[in-house]
């Protein structure tokens, strides 16, 4: 008989993972950094306790993130952005010690070559870090993204949706940066708002200020939100859909919403995140075919789902567009170029069948404030006909 893993011993399991992970990384980060460089070498001791203290600083970023204050704030900044640094190093390492090996071995190289190749991976990673930073804290690029759905009734045509995904919005997350993503969702005039998840990443008590000024977004029709992972993560999800719905937004839980234009309907479709069977989830299990209750076959629809996944099954119900997020892109290179490994439809507008499948590459950024090579992105989909 199968008994299943309570969520408290699955985290300590995810922990105790990590940890090792965590270890074997920092370990070795030592250990190549010092054969490369005989400065490092000469100094073990300081190399050992640099690269502890680099990976130390992950293990603060739950505890900072649930505290308030400047100083921790401050902190917590700090410690993300380390987190950037040793995940970009790792792997610039690591190709800089595959470049080395290859030289050496194969066009006979002299022994500096390595301490080069160490230099380059330092100083990609810092420059990686830098721009990257910056790309983070910017406001995010306007994405005009076609979608031509065949069959569209003519008055859909022309149809527009501003889709937010993965905003992320924390402690870190500033008031002014909010009121201006705001005011460039208006600007754009859309009839729909389509928020696909990762939306917040804290409780109501210590993020509704911040939230509320996002209450302004205006279109046309409706705001429509749907859970991600991380709703669940923050451990306040009944009482943040509760807010949402004071806003009145339309939130989908396996459930559907008509909009009229023109004399066309359509319909757009909810599901809730996987998340929300585990542990700390709401026990709302994703139920496709309980969100189409009540739409008629030749309506159009649009799925909302926070991880770009059941993509089969919404091509069978007819789905004609899903609105996913989830993977960031990778969110910054080198990870940028790892993640497509990972999903079928790891970012942008792409064909299954007769659905179209579009993920964001996010509009905000979790964690390590990075967005190198992968910039953040407010998207706005235009439905034409064909």
């Amino acid at each position: 008989m199968h008994v299943p893993i309570s969520y408290t011993k699955a985290v300590k399991m995810i922990v105790v993972i990590i940890t090792l992970i965590l270890g074997l990384a920092c370990t070795y980060m030592a250990l190549r950094s010092m054969a490369f460089s005989p400065l490092l070498r000469s100094h073990p001791w300081c190399t050992w306790g640099t690269f502890v203290t680099l990976v130390l600083t992950i293990f603060l970023i739950p505890v900072l993130s649930r505290y308030g204050g400047l100083h921790m704030l401050v902190l917590a900044w700090i410690s993300y952005t380390l987190f950037g640094l040793v995940s970009t190093y790792i792997v610039y390492l690591g190709l800089a010690d595959l470049t080395q090996f290859l030289l050496r071995r194969f066009l006979n190289a002299p022994e500096v070559a390595s301490l080069w190749a160490l230099r380059v991976a330092i100083i990609s990673t810092v420059i990686s870090v830098i721009i990257g930073h910056i790309q983070a804290i910017l406001p995010p690029k306007i994405k005009k993204v076609e979608v031509p759905i065949l069959g569209l009734t003519k008055g859909l045509e022309g149809f527009t949706i501003v889709q937010i995904s993965d905003l992320h919005i924390n402690s870190m997350t500033s008031m002014a940066s909010l009121e201006l993503l705001t005011n460039q969702i208006n600007e754009l005039n859309p009839n729909l708002v389509a928020i696909t998840g990762d939306f917040v990443d804290g409780t109501v008590a210590d993020l509704l200020p911040k939230v509320s000024v996002m209450e302004k977004l205006n279109p046309k029709n409706c705001v429509c939100f749907v859970t991600g992972n991380h709703e669940y993560y923050s451990g306040d999800l009944q009482n943040w859909l509760d807010e949402f719905n004071k806003m009145n937004w339309c939130v989908l839980m396996n459930d559907n919403v008509f909009i009229q234009r023109n004399e066309a309907k359509l319909a757009v479709v909810g599901i809730p995140d996987s998340t929300s069977i585990s542990g700390r989830g709401s026990g709302i299990e994703p139920n496709l075919e309980k969100a189409l209750t009540d739409i008629p076959k030749d309506t159009p629809k649009i799925l909302l789902h926070h991880k770009p996944t059941n993509f089969f099954e919404a091509d069978m119900v007819g789905i004609a567009l899903q609105l996913s997020g989830h993977t960031h892109g990778g969110q910054y290179f080198p990870w940028s170029a790892i993640v497509p490994l990972f999903h079928d439809f790891p970012l942008g507008l792409k064909r299954y069948k007769r659905l179209w499948m579009y993920t964001s590459a996010g509009t905000g950024y979790w964690g390590p404030p990075n967005r190198f090579l992968r910039p953040k992105e407010l998207t706005l989909l235009v439905l034409t006909r064909t």
